[in-house]
This record gives C-alpha cells, sequence and structure tokens, in this order.
C-alpha cells in the first residue's frame, strides 16, 4: 500500500473525476498529481501507478502532509 494505478481511465473521468474534483479529464488530473508531487512508477509490478511518501496504507493521517507546490507566477518585466 504505497502507490496506486488507475486501472480504467474511462471510467474514472465519467464518474469519479465530476464528483470529487474541478476537472473531469484523465489528463488534467495527472498534471494535478505532478503538483502534488507524486511520482510515476515506470519499472517493476507497480510500472504505470503514482506514488508519494505520504500516501500509506493504513496511515491516513499522513496524507494531511501531501501539499500543493507553489506555481511561481512569472511576468514579461523579470524576464528582460
Amino acid at each position: 500500500g504505497k502507490s496506486f494505478r488507475v486501472w480504467d481511465p474511462k471510467l474514472l473521468e465519467s464518474r469519479i473525476l465530476p464528483s470529487h474534483f474541478r476537472q473531469s479529464k484523465f489528463k488534467s488530473f495527472l498534471r494535478q498529481l505532478n503538483t502534488y508531487q507524486f511520482q510515476r512508477i515506470t519499472s517493476g509490478v507497480n510500472r504505470g501507478g503514482y506514488t508519494h511518501p505520504c500516501l500509506v496504507k493504513g496511515k491516513p493521517d499522513l496524507c494531511r502532509s501531501i501539499k500543493r507546490d507553489r506555481i511561481e507566477k512569472t511576468s514579461v518585466a523579470n524576464n528582460q
């Protein structure tokens, strides 16, 4: 229990995302995972899944430690 995998993206898009999140597209959901520092698993039996150090089965209190990255806004003036 330290990772999860979406087995049916179409089902996630049609039933789960609209009732729990503002976005309803699977790709948007994946981008959101990245802003919360989830890492994609690229090898092994859990390949294709996502993991986070604070996502541990049986320890729901750790989920409170999952924080969104701050997105820094840049302006044209800052780039000159």
